[in-house]
């Protein structure tokens, strides 16, 4: 005899507004726990057993934080309303995801080679400005910037992308793997384009001996026309996750890399006490004790 637990989505619904209200925390501790249990019933398949679907959402999590914050809220939610089931006893493991910049050339590759604009009928300018918003992810621009940035930030001449007071070197070490790939997109996005239309795709060549105005230099670096959504940045994210891998993923598997070179070029492990040194030497934002955590993850996969 089965001993799966199935739940409706309706009746899991209500069983979370009820555990959520009687919560004794404060109010941002509580939205907290709220958008972690609502992620969770918006995934929810109430044809797949509770136990299934819990194993899927906590396989989301990229970093192990978020993971193990997402499993400890789910587990309390879990006993609390008397579902029946032992989240610890079904052996989800956080299992880390991390790509190289091979593994991204293989999916643009593929987009090209079976035609997914055709089928998706995405804009030739959308799938180019799609290429530059995911390598400018892996070099470590913060998501939040890439849409501010301006095409005077970029100087073509000695490959320097200057993110407000950051400057991003890519002629750096740290940079190797994809310098000429993000150099070859900006050049040709900053410099004055035409397109010429291949195998049914328009792409984007330079103007020889074009010179630039201040009008063209002073134009986003990512520039979407006609695009689908009000929001350009959730149309190139919603993109990227379908047809590349999700921004997070990127984001981190950039910075692991660059933490992995940074140890190679110095002879030395990135430890907690040096992680600040690390960190600011190779580009990469966020917590220091949480980077150091991923690393050790990220080293395993090696």
């Amino acid at each position: 005899m089965s001993t799966e637990k199935y739940i409706t989505k309706i009746e899991l619904e209500s069983k979370v507004k009820d555990y959520v209200n009687s919560l004794n925390v404060i109010d941002t501790t509580k939205k907290t726990i709220q958008g972690t249990l609502r992620s969770f019933t918006n995934q929810y398949d109430e044809k797949k057993p509770l136990e299934v679907n819990i194993t899927i959402f906590l396989q989301n999590f990229v970093t192990i934080s978020s993971f193990e914050t997402a499993k400890n809220r789910l587990r309390k939610f879990i006993n609390s309303v008397h579902l029946d089931v032992d989240i610890d006893s079904l052996g989800i493991e956080f299992i880390p995801v991390y790509v190289t910049i091979e593994d991204i050339q293989s999916k643009f590759a593929k987009i090209e080679n079976d035609k997914l604009w055709l089928t998706d009928n995405i804009l030739s300018e959308q799938y180019q400005m799609l290429k530059m918003y995911v390598y400018l992810l892996w070099i470590g621009v913060p998501k939040k910037h890439i849409f501010d940035l301006k095409r005077r930030d970029y100087d073509i001449a000695d490959k320097i992308l200057t993110d407000n007071d950051k400057k991003f070197f890519l002629r750096s070490i740290y940079y190797s793997d994809v310098c000429d790939l993000l150099h070859g997109e900006l050049q040709k996005n900053i410099r004055n384009y035409s397109f010429v239309v291949m195998d049914k795709l328009s792409v984007y060549c330079i103007v020889p001996d074009y010179e630039f105005t201040d009008s063209d230099l002073n134009k986003t670096i990512i520039d979407l026309q006609n695009c689908k959504f009000d929001s350009p940045s959730y149309f190139l994210d919603r993109l990227t996750k379908k047809y590349v891998y999700s921004s997070k993923i990127i984001t981190k598997s950039g910075a692991m890399q660059r933490i992995s070179t940074w140890e190679k070029v110095n002879n030395r492990s990135a430890i907690p006490s040096i992680m600040s040194v690390v960190m600011n030497e190779a580009n990469i934002f966020g917590s220091e004790r949480v980077m150091y955590i991923d690393y050790l993850q990220y080293k395993k996969t090696l």
